[in-house]
């Protein structure tokens, strides 16, 4: 009898170690199937926000309508302008680039550093209510552009702080402040030439 159990279990111990031994085969298969697939599935990659391109003071809706009936009264003097979409100051532009990059077109600038440190403090001004006062218009047959004055003191990279009011055909906005780069130039030549021919790049 001991001899008749003993080969009953021996029987369905084997039997067990079959099944378990086609159990592990087909799970390793499709265990080694599904990392196969899932190793063939590209990465999606997480896009992250967008790069900051510039920091100004908006208008509020009463002030731009405001200097847009001021900018009438010098429009009829050049026909040949459009007036821009928004007013606005333009207290850094980054046009995406690095701390570096931004460093070597502004000449306030030291190095990068001084861009962080300016990037910072915008950062934490965001939102805030600001001052804007118009102090003269200035113009020629490209573009014309009011200088301010504004409560934001440093925090504006160009050295003319101004509204660009309107445009010739195909001529950038951004040339304001080589116009007032070169007003001051012509007002006050020892002083003024080098920051002129600065924004010429020469």
């Amino acid at each position: 009898v001991e001899d008749m159990l003993s080969e009953a279990s021996l029987a369905k111990a084997l039997d067990a170690s079959s099944e378990m031994e086609r159990w592990l085969k087909d799970g390793a298969k499709d265990a080694f199937a599904g990392a196969s697939q899932n190793s063939r599935k590209p990465q999606r990659k997480e896009k992250g926000p967008p790069p900051l391109w510039i920091y100004s003071v908006e208008l509020s809706p009463e002030s731009t309508k405001d200097l847009a009936a001021f900018w009438e009264k010098y429009s009829a003097r050049l026909p040949n302008m459009t007036p821009v979409d928004d007013y606005h100051v333009t207290l850094l532009y980054l046009g995406g680039g690095s701390d570096e990059e931004v460093a070597q077109r502004h000449t306030i600038f030291q190095g990068p550093e001084d861009v962080a440190r300016l990037r910072e403090k915008l950062a934490h001004s965001e939102g805030r209510e600001m001052r804007v006062e118009v102090q003269s218009i200035v113009w020629d047959e490209r573009l014309a552009a009011a200088e301010v004055w504004g409560d934001f003191g440093e925090m504006c990279a160009n050295k003319h702080p101004h509204i660009t009011l309107a445009t010739a055909p195909k001529i950038a906005p951004r040339l304001s402040n080589e116009l007032l780069a070169r007003r001051a130039a012509a007002q006050d030549l020892a002083s003024g030439l080098g920051e002129w021919l600065g924004e010429l790049s020469l």
